[in-house]
């Protein structure tokens, strides 16, 4: 039985034995033949360019310029560290794993006395930040300050 439309099973096999005689012009008949040959590394000779050349002796360490924060990017931050700040010290003191929490609240303890630093390097007398972000910025960075280093 044969559905309109449709080739009969020989026609279809004809068709496929023709493209099997066909030759296929994106295999080469040499690499189809021939296993690739490893490439031999050879001397370089003087006067010809080195490629890849190693450097030796003291490199330029790569600087990360990042362009400095806005006030309002900065007063972003800096309320976003308290906050995660004061949820990791009620987590340390609720939990058993005290240690990860540890150092993880030393890590933004150190990225917040930074971002500190870089109001210092402002000159400014905090005009452009609330009065209450003030109050508590200086709160957390005296109280940070005042821990026993380890």
């Amino acid at each position: 039985m044969q559905v309109r439309g449709r080739k009969s099973i020989r026609e279809v096999l004809e068709g496929l034995k023709a493209q099997e005689k066909k030759p296929n012009p994106f295999v080469s008949e040499r690499s189809a033949l021939q296993p690739e040959q490893p490439k031999i590394n050879r001397p370089i000779q003087p006067g010809q360019p080195v490629l890849n050349k190693p450097t030796y002796g003291p490199q330029q360490p790569k600087v990360n310029k990042e362009p400095p924060l806005s006030f309002v990017q900065l007063q972003q931050k800096l309320d976003k560290l308290m906050r995660n700040i004061e949820e990791t010290e009620k987590r340390m003191k609720t939990s058993s794993n005290y240690l990860n929490y540890y150092y993880d609240l030393q890590k933004m303890e150190k990225e917040f006395l930074q971002l500190c630093g870089q109001i210092d390097k402002y000159d400014t007398d905090f005009n452009e930040f609330s009065p209450i972000f003030v109050r508590k910025l200086k709160i957390r960075r005296e109280t940070i300050q005042k821990k026993p280093k380890k």
